[in-house]
């Protein structure tokens, strides 16, 4: 079921009606793969509603939570710690755990 609701997600960032995107936003920050990073990436540099775009920016940036580059982790880990969101602070307290490695 995650699968298929993050493959809908991805398809209705295309969708014409602002309140689907949103929702889909919302729905990928909560599960969106790493192959959605091109996707990602792209919606958020072409949106035009201010909130669509800033789901979709926190959306982007817990996947770079995981990049391979240590700049564009912390600016993820910055970017999610401003947000006051529980979610994402659950997900980068999840980085503190035993076992995580950090840079």
């Amino acid at each position: 079921r995650g699968l298929v609701d993050t493959a809908l997600a991805s398809h209705q960032l295309l969708a014409a009606d602002t309140r689907l995107r949103l929702a889909a936003a919302l729905q990928l920050q909560k599960s969106a793969r790493p192959a959605q990073l091109d996707l990602l990436t792209q919606r958020v540099a072409s949106e035009t509603d201010s909130s669509v775009k800033s789901a979709l920016t926190l959306a982007l940036a817990n996947l770079q939570l995981v990049d391979s580059s240590p700049s564009v982790r912390l600016a993820a880990v910055r970017l999610l710690g401003e947000t006051g969101d529980p979610l994402a602070r659950t997900r980068l307290e999840s980085l503190l755990a035993p076992g995580v490695e950090t840079d």
